[in-house]
C-alpha cells in the first residue's frame, strides 16, 4: 500500500484554487478543502480531494 501525504487547506479561495490546480496532477496528495472553495467550483478535483464544509467543521470542533 502507497503512503499518501493528506493535506487540509483552509486558507483563501484564490490560493486554494491555485493549489487544486497543482494537485489535480498529483495522485500521490489527498486534499481536504476546508470551506476554502467558491460555491461554483463547489466539486472535488480529482478523487483524492475532499471538500469539508467549514459549518460543519466548526460544528465538529466547538460543540
Amino acid at each position: 500500500m502507497k503512503l499518501k501525504k493528506i493535506l487540509v487547506y483552509t486558507g483563501s479561495s484564490a490560493l486554494s484554487l491555485e493549489i487544486l490546480k497543482s494537485l489535480k496532477y498529483n495522485k500521490d496528495i489527498v486534499l481536504y478543502s476546508v470551506g476554502a472553495i467558491p460555491l461554483e467550483i463547489h466539486q472535488p478535483f480529482h478523487k483524492n480531494h475532499f471538500i469539508i464544509p467549514s459549518i460543519l467543521y466548526e460544528f465538529n470542533i466547538y460543540r
